[in-house]
């Protein structure tokens, strides 16, 4: 399913700068990634925030060794560039977005025989 529709995992990272997130520790009371059910390989639509000072939306490659997940940002308060994250405070989440959401319907009116 495009994007993942993963529930309720949310992490701290242990990197910094503007690089791939070297992913650390679910986030109480939320799951990890892979808890969630990401699979390496997978591509994660994701939302980062650094404390209250920077914000990006964006989609990346989760692998489980690591974990690490690649960064391409769709927008961010940085100019639509990556944030640069810093390890004591920014948070990933898997955000799906509108066009996963669109997805999901075609595909449930094509496997339902139309409205």
């Amino acid at each position: 399913m495009p994007g993942g529709f993963l529930n309720q995992a949310r992490m701290t990272i242990t990197s910094s700068g503007t690089g791939p997130f070297s992913l650390g520790a679910a986030v109480a009371p939320f799951n990890s990634f892979a808890t969630a059910g990401a699979v390496d390989g997978q591509i994660i639509k994701y939302s980062a925030m650094d404390g209250t000072v920077g914000s990006e939306k964006g989609w990346g490659v989760y692998s489980a060794a690591g974990p690490t997940l690649t960064r391409n940002v769709l927008i961010s308060n940085n100019a639509n560039a990556p944030i640069n994250a810093s390890s004591s405070s920014t948070q990933v989440f898997i955000d799906p977005d509108t066009s996963d959401l669109a997805s999901l319907t075609l595909m449930a009116h094509a496997n339902l025989g139309g409205l």
